[in-house]
């Protein structure tokens, strides 16, 4: 069985990540950023911008990434990518979104969080 670890995110996974997205996020993210290729730009922008963003690796390889960007005061937005392996990861993501992220945003005065796609 796959061991899936889900850790706080920081540059190198979150490249990894970018150089090996699924083609439906590549397409998705460069249909609708103004910043160009997102393999350039999405670590960065991910680590400039997120209140919250993780990482998911299976059997020590990054795989995902999800987190959120506050927009306005009790707003913000959620954002999730990954690689060909998003299946691996899907349900331990599920998991933590439910179990700590929803409860971190309601605690800090959250109501509403948008997921644009």
């Amino acid at each position: 069985m796959s061991k899936v670890e889900i850790k706080i995110a920081q540059r190198e996974p979150l490249n990894y990540i970018a150089r090996h997205l699924r083609d439906l996020d590549l397409q998705e993210l460069s249909a609708t950023s103004a910043y160009g290729d997102p393999v350039s730009y999405l670590a960065d922008r991910v680590l400039a911008n997120a209140l919250l963003a993780f990482v998911a690796s299976c059997d020590g390889v990054p795989v995902s990434a999800w987190g959120f960007v506050p927009m306005w005061p009790g707003v913000g937005s959620a954002f999730a990518f990954g690689t060909d392996d998003w299946g691996k990861v899907l349900l331990p993501m599920t998991k933590h979104v439910r179990g700590f992220m929803m409860r971190f945003l309601l605690e800090n005065g959250y109501h509403r969080i948008e997921c644009r796609s």
